[in-house]
């Protein structure tokens, strides 16, 4: 999960944490495993800012009969703080893009002819200014499939 979450730093990931089984008793193994693992997650959440987390510590109230899944109210309590969780990033402030003085800006939708020209014009213009040498095209590899 640690690998996940620093491969994608630049998506907002909510993770939620293992419940307590009710079917067992609470000093099983098992529950003691789920409490381990709800430590390292949200030791997770705290060295990302991306990461957030929704507890899932609830009653037993919230699980069916057994004691081992969520009924529809456990459904509807996990669903409203998902929703609360991402109203709160949508909310954010976003931060403003860095202008890249590179790029090439887009033609009038209208004119191709100029569209064309005025591409050539502005690659060309790059490529002089860059001082890099540019690298080979990569060859296809015989034993890749290509369609």
């Amino acid at each position: 999960m640690n690998e996940f979450v620093k491969g994608n730093k630049e998506t907002n990931i909510v993770l939620i944490n293992a419940p307590h089984r009710h079917d067992l008793i609470p000093e099983s193994c098992v529950n003691k495993v789920v409490v381990k693992f709800n430590r390292q997650m949200e030791k997770i959440v705290q060295l990302h800012p991306n990461v957030h987390i929704l507890e899932a510590n609830i009653d037993r109230n919230y699980f069916t009969r057994h004691g081992m899944h969520l009924n529809h109210k456990g459904k509807d309590l996990y669903s409203q703080q998902l929703a609360t969780i991402v109203q709160k990033v949508c909310s954010k402030e976003q931060m403003v893009p860095i202008y890249n003085p590179r790029e090439v800006p887009s033609p009038a939708p209208n004119d191709k002819e100029t569209q064309d020209l005025n591409t050539v014009d502005i690659i060309s213009e790059s490529a002089e200014s860059s001082r890099h040498q540019r690298k080979c095209p990569a060859r296809r590899d015989p034993d890749f499939l290509w369609t």
